[in-house]
């Protein structure tokens, strides 16, 4: 199942050695199965919503995971705006 999600990949700072487990999210390397994708539109959900009040403000993104979540709010407010 591919992730219907599109992440900028040459953005993100990835490791290939990291296991996939539902501890972290990494798009793009997550299993191909409609409970991950289920748990990945969960994770981009809460960063859609977190966007909203991000807009124009300095944000510090703290035990940020695999770090795809502020790549998120950096790209979403300027596609809601546009």
């Amino acid at each position: 199942m591919k992730s219907e999600h599109n992440f900028p990949s040459n953005q993100l700072v990835l490791s290939n050695s990291l296991p996939l487990t539902w501890e972290r999210i990494v798009p793009n390397q997550t299993a191909n199965d409609s409970a991950s994708q289920k748990f990945l539109d969960l994770h981009f959900g809460r960063y859609k919503t977190a966007s909203s009040y991000v807009t124009d403000k300095k944000v510090l993104d703290i035990a940020c995971g695999s770090g795809y979540g502020i790549r998120i709010l950096l790209i979403l407010p300027k596609s809601i705006k546009s």
